[in-house]
């Protein structure tokens, strides 16, 4: 993944390195390990084909509309690497525990009509282990159609929200909150 976009100049603390690092276009609110692990959300130069004010838009993390993609990443070493979404476009990842293990929430394919407003697919909870080269989905709580993970313990629990497909960013979708 290679990301474009420059909309403010964050940094993370890399602690093995003692050094900043700048990860280019990364957007805010990264999460670390103590390992140096680094994961967050990034603004692509990839247009998103069905036009959604993503969590990158309507979450705040920038200033305007892009109509670009964002998705999750993880970051080690010299290296970003792009965290795969379940058939869909966009992803956010959001903490990191000292195993590796990444949560945080990505699209589906499937297209939802009870999505509200400019979101069009749902997105569910992801636990990500890429080192493994596995992504487990963290399915919403019943009778809900949207879920997010936005933290993880050192036990390898993540907590998160479910609800309602909405903006990816938790006002009908964090209807409910959860544990797995």
């Amino acid at each position: 993944m290679r990301p474009l976009r420059q909309h403010s100049r964050p940094s993370s603390w890399l602690p093995p390195r003692g050094v900043a690092t700048d990860l280019g276009s990364t957007l805010p609110r990264p999460g670390i390990n103590h390992k140096g692990m680094v994961v967050s959300i990034s603004l692509t130069d990839r247009v998103d084909p069905l036009d959604e004010d993503w969590s990158c838009e309507a979450g705040g993390f920038i200033p305007t509309t892009t109509n670009l993609i964002c998705r999750g990443f993880w970051y080690e070493g010299e290296t970003m690497h792009d965290l795969p979404t379940p058939g869909g476009t966009h992803g956010f990842a959001t903490a990191v525990d000292s195993r590796g293990q990444i949560v945080g929430w990505a699209e589906t394919l499937v297209h939802d009509p009870t999505c509200v407003a400019v979101q069009v697919l749902p997105f569910r909870a992801l636990m990500w282990e890429p080192r493994k080269g596995a992504t487990r989905e963290l399915p919403p709580l019943p009778g809900d159609s949207t879920s997010a993970a936005t933290a993880i313990n050192e036990r390898g629990q993540a907590v998160g929200i479910s609800g309602r497909c909405d903006q990816a960013v938790g006002r009908f979708s964090a209807h409910r909150r959860t544990r797995r």
